[in-house]
């Protein structure tokens, strides 16, 4: 299925929106780089539900700016993590049932993504105080800025 980048931005907000939901994770975290377990862990899981709802490896990729080989890697480390810990596989069915019952393709990103992206730029774009930067997040406030600067104002 060939989705419009649109569409993928579409799909990719609502599982990143639903699995921050879910899994009790801040939807920067999801999209950020830490390698802690269990943001890794929900990270890996909105990767495969955004193959599982028709985002190719690419698209994937390209949104969480990781090589395509994790993407691949991630939907095989969720089939782990579901076949063997009930909590990831209570999350996952969830997390289908979440997604199944919202509308295949919605006009706009969910707003509450975008108002808190908003709120990302606006509180943290800001100068650097004399006590250092949280690490990674210069990382998470380009993308949001690319996301807001191709999307018009309410």
């Amino acid at each position: 299925m060939n989705l419009t980048e649109h569409e993928a931005g579409v799909i990719f907000w609502r599982v990143i929106e639903a699995v921050a939901k879910v899994c009790d994770v801040h939807f920067a975290v999801i999209i950020g780089r830490s390698r802690t377990q269990y943001p890794s862990q929900a990270r890996h899981l909105a990767m495969a539900l955004c193959r599982d709802n028709g985002l190719n490896v690419y698209q994937v990729a390209k949104r969480f700016e990781r090589d395509r080989r994790l993407i691949v890697f991630a939907a095989r480390h969720r089939d782990d993590m579901v076949a063997t810990d009930p909590i990831a596989r209570a999350h996952h069915e969830q997390l289908q049932k979440m997604l199944a019952a919202q509308p295949a393709a919605a006009a706009a990103p969910p707003l509450a993504a975008e108002e808190l992206l908003r709120e990302l730029v606006a509180e943290w774009d800001k100068p650097a105080s004399d006590d250092g930067e949280l690490p990674g997040f210069n990382s998470v406030l380009s993308r949001a800025r690319k996301f807001l600067n191709g999307r018009p104002q309410p």
